[in-house]
């Protein structure tokens, strides 16, 4: 590739050399698992309290038999109280991130793009857009007949503010380590596009594991990873793609009634019902993240934030890349 995407000035005080991207890809393996140990025992800890406190496993355990079938229904049948728990836990994914980058890269905390310029503008307009992009998405799949709002319902608000609460700080973390973190390590040593691509497929691949999953939905997480990266690169900060990672979580799940990335919630605002036979456009199970609706919103996002980057005079030769303005 001749050309590339100019370095902005929070990636380019990161510095150069880097790792090998292999290395880079296991380090970062490392640090995910590191950062989510104190989490991930909260959460363990408290899916056991989950777990002892039903009603199906007791008459189990005093039956006496095993059944693993309902062993596992009960472990994935997570209510809203653990959801938030572990919205709230992801916290230490972002103070983990940081505190390797200063420690070990030697990185200030303005190369994970926390600029102080314009902070809470810029969060608050990535917020704005997180919520339009998925209504969007939204309208698109009920233009086609393949979503419908069904009730309005009645919800607890105290919920719904922690849930809100969970999703700034699950957002931002999901950012700060694929993008924060990786996208600009990466870009020490490699193109600012590599860097791009390679940090959005960690965090398309963060989402293996997520119930319903399809081939699109991969894609789509894909997708999503390059608009925030791109988004990014554009506004020279982690701000705005942390309101929009949040904000597009929260009213998908708390609003509208949706899976969350195979998620579902019962806390929300609406309740929305999807056409299964039409699951190419809604996503079906997976949520709208698994549909063509999706794609359509985020490569639009794409190719406007290309646009804007272009007219900016941000693509240049690789062997003239320098710190943007």
């Amino acid at each position: 590739m001749k050309f590339d995407i100019r370095r902005p000035a929070f990636m380019e005080k990161a510095g150069n050399g880097g790792h090998n991207i292999f290395l880079e890809l296991g380090i970062s393996i490392l640090v995910f698992i590191v950062v989510n140990m104190i989490g991930g025992m909260i959460v363990g800890a408290c899916s056991t309290i989950n777990m002892f406190t039903d009603p199906r496993y007791l008459e189990m355990l005093a039956s006496g038999v095993v059944d693993i079938d309902l062993i596992m229904e009960i472990a994935m049948d997570i209510p809203d109280w653990m959801s938030i728990v572990n919205l709230f836990c992801q916290i230490f994914m972002t103070v983990g991130c940081v505190l390797y980058c200063l420690w070990f890269e030697k990185r200030r905390s303005d190369t994970l793009g926390f600029v102080k310029e314009r902070k809470v503008s810029q969060y608050l307009i990535g917020a704005a857009l997180g919520a339009g992009l998925f209504a969007a998405a939204f309208g698109i799949c009920a233009l086609f007949g393949s979503v419908e709002i069904t009730a309005l319902n009645s919800f607890n608000p105290v919920m719904l503010i922690l849930f809100l609460a969970g999703y700034l700080i699950q957002g931002l973390a999901e950012e700060v380590f694929c993008r924060g973190y990786l996208m600009v390590s990466i870009s020490k040593r490699y193109s600012t596009v590599t860097a791009v691509l390679v940090s959005s497929l960690v965090f398309a691949a963060l989402h293996l594991m997520n119930p319903g999953l399809t081939l699109l939905a991969f894609f789509n997480l894909f997708l999503f990873g390059v608009f925030m990266a791109l988004l990014m690169v554009r506004y020279n900060n982690i701000w705005i793609v942390g309101g929009l990672h949040s904000l597009w979580n929260f009213v998908q799940g708390n609003i509208f009634g949706i899976e969350v990335s195979g998620t579902g919630l019962s806390t929300s605002v609406m309740s929305s019902a999807i056409d299964e036979n039409k699951a190419f456009i809604n996503g079906g199970s997976f949520g709208l993240e698994g549909g063509l609706a999706v794609t359509f919103v985020l490569f639009a996002g794409c190719v406007f934030v290309l646009i804007s980057l272009y007219r900016k005079g941000a693509f240049v030769k690789k062997e003239k890349a320098a710190v943007a303005g």
